[in-house]
């Protein structure tokens, strides 16, 4: 993924595959300077519905530069992360297969007790939409005054976030961690009593893959790449995104009936462990592989 053109074109690969869109240039080229194969995988995309997700002057040009990468390259294979985009790919591309995100389930078995703590970890990015979280939090505070809320992460909404979080009076029960190392990621999630995904669209969040490895209650949006891993009521609790205020009823009912949300988690833990674990995503790669070179997944 990534990798320098040069180095590309001076190796003897089967195959190429690139992630996300900007390696989809060396994919590409890869595939018509050299006899490699390419796949290419989308994870989260603006193609579907762009609204609300990038607030610069460039998003337009970011837009258009994507569709072409996404849309307009030819790969032997393409994989969306999720099934909302199928669709418009098979428009575009013959072979389209779907394989979701995957996680290492056992590197979130560590031993550490649980704290009174609402979590939110990503970047904080202007679909993310963690002022809706802030806000929705100040709602509940003080009737629950012994969780806080924990945000992990780094990005170009933190100085409006800080100054939310003082306007809202709750600065001493929010607290700004910063990006952390990889080692103390299964920590936060083993420590909070809930996982909040307040995005306004996602590909497929591997923090919600984590908080279920990681046996972590979720309130997530509604939301596409969001409502097609979450059941609600089963295996998390989904609300209408851009509502602050519904956002606080479902951490409300979240937190007051700790069993069910406990349900919640066991349920997603064991969805986790069946179908989202590395080796089965992996194995589920495999088998485009081996289509693309043997022409059967048989080999």
């Amino acid at each position: 993924m990534g990798a320098p053109i040069p180095h590309l074109l001076s190796e003897d690969f089967d195959i190429v595959h690139g992630h996300t869109f900007l390696p989809a240039v060396p994919t590409r080229a890869a595939g018509a300077l050299t006899d490699a194969a390419t796949v290419f995988t989308v994870h989260g995309t603006a193609l579907t519905s762009g609204t609300g997700r990038d607030e610069s002057a460039l998003a337009p040009i970011k837009r258009q530069i994507e569709r072409q990468f996404v849309l307009g390259f030819d790969y032997d294979n393409v994989i969306s992360v999720n099934t909302e985009h199928i669709g418009l790919l098979n428009e575009h591309h013959t072979d389209v297969s779907c394989v979701p995100n995957g996680v290492d389930i056992d590197r979130f078995d560590v031993e550490t007790e649980q704290r009174d703590e609402i979590l939110f970890l990503g970047r904080l990015a202007p679909k993310k939409r963690v002022s809706d979280l802030i806000e929705a939090y100040e709602q509940v505070s003080d009737e629950f005054p012994e969780t806080d809320l924990v945000i992990v992460g780094s990005g170009p909404k933190r100085s409006e976030l800080d100054d939310l979080v003082e306007t809202l009076g709750v600065s001493d029960r929010v607290r700004f961690e910063g990006r952390v190392s990889d080692e103390a990621i299964p920590r936060y999630y083993r420590w909070a009593r809930l996982f909040v995904l307040p995005s306004v669209w996602e590909g497929h969040p591997l923090t919600l893959l984590e908080a279920w490895a990681a046996e972590t209650p979720v309130v997530a949006s509604d939301v596409e790449g969001i409502t097609e891993f979450v059941e609600h009521g089963e295996t998390g609790h989904l609300v209408p995104s851009k509502s602050p205020d519904e956002l606080a009823d479902g951490l409300r009912y979240a937190l007051s009936n700790p069993a069910t949300a406990e349900q919640w988690a066991t349920n997603a833990h064991d969805l986790v462990e069946r179908d989202y674990s590395w080796e089965g995503v992996a194995e589920r790669t495999n088998r485009i592989y081996e289509q693309i070179i043997f022409g059967s997944s048989d080999g």
